[in-house]
């Protein structure tokens, strides 16, 4: 079951090359994007919300706002310090989701471990774009660091009681989302300074 839960983190790595021109790429950036903000706001934050109640809005609004403080400290480069939280976070969620998939795998079997690592198949891929624009050893790197994060967390799950974990699991959502919504607002900024004439 490690492999199919390696199977969607693998497949974003593919992302690494969409952050060159061309209008196909804009639309599949568009799409993952989208996506990303989707499974943030439609299925993480709810899940948060619902276990961790309304306190978790304020990791939400921290997720949104700290990498921009953080932008804004290092003036020489904005983009590359919201890059690197947006990393970090990524593999912290890739983490947890391996963890998931690791502690539930045997009840629900391998189509179950396939649709939980589903979901993070275009936040990856946004983490993974996000970091292309950076370069493509770094993008590599990051998603080397996806993979294992996956796998790490696959192990951790398979033998540690998911009770453990659970009371941790609405505040971790919660700031993914607001990452994730981070990561749609800086995407929109980078599109128009792509867009804007020289």
């Amino acid at each position: 079951m490690l492999v199919l839960a390696l199977i969607p983190v693998t497949l974003a790595g593919a992302a690494i090359w969409l952050h060159e021109g061309g209008a196909a790429v804009r639309v599949a950036r568009g799409v993952a994007v989208t996506a990303a903000v989707l499974v943030g706001l439609l299925v993480l934050l709810p899940e948060a919300l619902n276990e961790g109640g309304p306190a978790v809005l304020a990791v939400l609004l921290l997720g949104v706002v700290v990498p921009s403080g953080i932008e804004r400290l290092v003036h020489s480069s904005r983009m590359e310090a919201g890059v690197g939280l947006v990393a970090a976070g990524m593999v912290l969620h890739q983490v947890l989701d391996g963890v998931q998939m690791g502690a539930v795998g045997p009840s629900v079997g391998a189509p179950g471990v396939l649709a939980l690592g589903l979901h993070g198949l275009p936040l990856a891929a946004v983490a993974l774009m996000a970091m292309a624009r950076s370069g493509r050893a770094p993008a590599l790197a990051l998603w080397v660091l996806l993979v294992v994060a996956t796998g790490v967390g696959f192990a951790v799950g398979a033998s540690v009681p998911p009770v453990w974990l659970a009371p941790w699991e609405p505040w971790i959502q919660a700031a993914v989302a607001g990452v994730l919504l981070h990561v749609l607002i800086h995407d929109i900024s980078a599109a128009r300074q792509e867009q804007a004439p020289a």
